[in-house]
């Protein structure tokens, strides 16, 4: 566990949880729809394969926020109110995703079954949970977002690296997120406005740790 503690460590399990989510993120193409009424169908006829996605997104986003939790570790001396606001955060994130999650295998599916029988599809929240642009999949997203964008304006402000390099990761971050939320705004698919933050900051971020060696 000692690993963990250093820079490579944390590389290393940043980048666990980047595959698992991206291994998330792929196999849940069958649920990227435009309509609410095509995904439910689609939860319907891949009931099994919705809950798997669900499941493995979990873990990628345990493992990555775990990741940054022992980053934080390496920072705290450096700039305490800004890391303790970024784990704030991300506490509350991570909270906001299982529960998220929790309704989506467990409601949702249930919702899927009973559009399928000819019920209307819910139109209010919180009946839409799990389909599309929701208040909780939203408070999740702004959360953890903000949150880690703290850790990483930390990084600079502690010396690990450049506050330049830093901020520009800061940037990038909130810009492709707000890229895919217009590219990607149909339901069933609200992962890959992680997908290309994660893509485009948090993988070079653990390449960069792992190159630094224990």
């Amino acid at each position: 566990m000692q690993y963990f503690s250093h820079p490579q460590g944390i590389g290393t399990l940043l980048l666990l949880g980047l595959i698992f989510f991206t291994g998330a993120a792929f196999a849940a193409e069958p649920f990227g729809h435009v309509g609410s009424a095509s995904l439910y169908k689609a939860i319907h006829l891949h009931g099994a394969r919705y809950r798997q996605v669900n499941l493995l997104a979990t873990a990628g986003v345990i493992l990555l926020f775990a990741g940054f939790v022992l980053l934080a570790r390496l920072t705290w001396a450096a700039n305490q109110p800004i890391n303790t606001i970024g784990l704030t955060l991300l506490g509350a994130a991570i909270v906001l995703w299982l529960i998220e999650v929790g309704f989506r295998i467990t409601s949702t599916v249930t919702t899927a079954r009973d559009v399928m029988r000819g019920v209307a599809p819910p139109a209010r929240f919180p009946q839409t949970i799990g389909v599309g642009f929701e208040f909780l999949f939203i408070a999740f997203l702004v959360t953890a977002l903000i949150g880690i964008a703290a850790l990483i304006w930390g990084l600079g402000e502690a010396g690990i690296f450049s506050l330049n390099l830093t901020r520009a990761g800061v940037v990038i971050l909130v810009a492709s997120s707000v890229f895919a939320a217009r590219e990607y705004p149909w339901v069933g698919a609200v992962e890959r406005i992680l997908f290309y933050p994660f893509v485009g900051v948090v993988l070079p971020l653990a390449l960069m740790l792992l190159s630094r060696g224990g």
